[in-house]
Order: structure tokens, then C-alpha cells, then sequence
């Protein structure tokens, strides 16, 4: 990946390094829309480059993100708290301690790394062949973070829904290692929750018709089957008439997407 940087003047390349790094880059919260492209552009200083331009991009990157990220969890704490407090599922659960571990391991890695690089002596024994480019820890990192403010940003929007999420889970009786046609409906019951979960976290099935969101509608006729279902349940009958019931979701979907993602999801369980 480097083998270029070993015929360079090192010293030369450690001093051009503060200069290379946009110390200007705008403070703002954390959102959903965090931008993966502008966080390269703002901190890959010549990373494919060298060594020492790695080290510097990423140990810049993930200082910033870790102080933005402490920011965001600070601002957002009691939303958070009572997310986390209804939260059955990690489709809901924000989990910003497991982000935090990995930006922290990632930072602790470019300063050791530029630690070895600045003992020029010891060069030979860095192998920065092994390290993921710095393109592809940004994008991992960027998405980590989204989608865990992913989940605080719907619970904001869509609180209502989100706790019926919660409790519908809570409805569904799974019974481990069950062996039954209700049993395993219930098991496909919860997985038809968890999608919906996930799209709609996503910024999907958002849009309110005539007062209720359409996932929030989707939500209902899930639980309204689930409701129904007995170990006596004509399981064939009951599937129909869910079926049959979706019409009303499909015939509102003016999102094509969405009504695709729809109708593969709930044509048939």
C-alpha cells in the first residue's frame, strides 16, 4: 500500500503534516445526514500516500468524531434515556457505548502508528499493508454512528410508534425450541416486526394518510393477526385475510420503492 513512502525524506513528510489538515472544519452537532464524503474530504490528508498521512488522517478523524459523538450524547441525553428504557430490541436500542469503543480503538491505533513512524529507526517494523484504508474506516465509522442516531432521530419524530413497536414485540410469544404452526408464525410475526423496524428507521413509510403513518398502519395489521393467532388459529384463513387487509396500505403507497419493499415483505408470510 505504501511502498512508495520508504524513499521519502520522513522528517520532511512530519513537518508538511499540520499544514495538510484543515483545522477549520465547521462545528455542528452529529445528525443522520452525517456526510462520509465531506469527512474524507476534510481529513484524508495524502492517506493513500504514506504512512504518516494515514496516522495523521485518522487519528484526526476519529478525535473529531469521539468529540462530536460525547457532544451529541450530552445534548441528546434524555432522549436517549427513555429510548433506551423502553427499548426490547437492539433495532431500537441506541448503542452509542459500542461506537464510542470502536472510534476509541481506531484513534489508538494512528497514535501508536505515528508513534513507530516518528522512532525512524524502528521503521522497518511497521506493516502498514495490514491497516483497512482509511476511505473504508470512514465510511464504517460514518455508518455506525447514522445508524445508531437513526434510531434517536425516529424516536423524536415517531414516538408513538416506536413504543407500539416495543410493545408489539413484547406480544409476540416465541417459545424456544417449540415445534408448532403457531409457534412458527409467531417466530415470522416478529421478524415482519423487526423489518418494518429497520426500514422505518431508514427515513421510510413516514408520510401520514388521513392521520396515521403508514408504518404505524402496517404495525396494526400485524398486530391485529398476531392477536388472532391460537394453537386452534385456521392459519391459512387468518394469513388470507392479512393479506386481503394490506390492500389498503398498498393502495396509499405512492412511493414506488416503498411499495415494492412493501409488498415483498407482506404479500405472504
Amino acid at each position: 500500500m505504501f511502498s512508495k513512502y520508504y524513499k521519502l525524506d520522513i522528517p520532511k513528510q512530519l513537518a508538511e503534516v499540520p499544514q495538510l489538515i484543515d483545522a477549520e472544519i465547521k462545528a455542528q452537532i452529529l445528525s443522520s445526514k452525517l456526510d462520509c464524503s465531506e469527512l474524507k474530504k476534510n481529513f484524508d490528508v495524502g492517506a493513500n500516500v504514506s504512512p504518516i498521512r494515514y496516522a495523521a488522517s485518522l487519528k484526526n478523524l476519529t478525535a473529531y468524531l469521539i468529540q462530536k459523538l460525547d457532544e451529541y450524547v450530552y445534548e441528546k441525553s434524555a432522549v436517549i434515556e427513555d429510548l433506551q428504557k423502553i427499548s426490547v430490541s437492539t433495532e431500537f436500542y441506541p448503542d452509542f457505548e459500542n461506537i464510542r469503543e470502536s472510534l476509541e480503538n481506531f484513534h489508538a491505533d494512528a497514535l501508536t502508528l505515528n508513534k513507530n513512524l516518528t522512532a525512524i529507526d524502528k521503521l522497518e517494523n511497521v506493516r502498514c499493508e495490514t491497516l483497512p484504508p482509511f476511505a473504508l474506516v470512514t465510511e464504517l465509522l460514518t455508518e455506525k454512528i447514522r445508524r445508531e442516531i437513526s434510531k434517536v432521530d425516529l424516536f423524536e419524530v415517531m414516538p408513538d410508534f416506536v413504543r407500539d413497536l416495543c410493545e408489539a414485540l413484547k406480544k409476540v410469544c416465541v417459545e424456544p425450541d417449540v415445534i408448532s404452526n403457531v409457534n412458527r408464525m409467531h417466530l415470522k410475526i416478529k421478524e415482519k416486526i423487526l423489518d418494518l423496524a429497520e426500514y422505518t428507521v431508514k427515513n421510510h413509510l413516514r408520510k401520514e394518510v388521513y392521520g396515521s403513518t403508514i408504518a404505524a398502519r402496517i404495525l396494526d395489521k400485524i398486530c391485529t393477526y398476531n392477536e388472532s393467532l391460537t394453537e386452534n388459529s385456521d392459519i391459512k384463513s387468518l394469513t388470507a385475510g392479512f393479506v386481503k387487509n394490506m390492500q389498503e396500505v398498498w393502495d396509499i403507497l405512492d412511493n414506488e420503492e416503498e411499495f415494492l419493499w412493501v409488498r415483498s415483505k407482506f404479500l405472504k408470510f
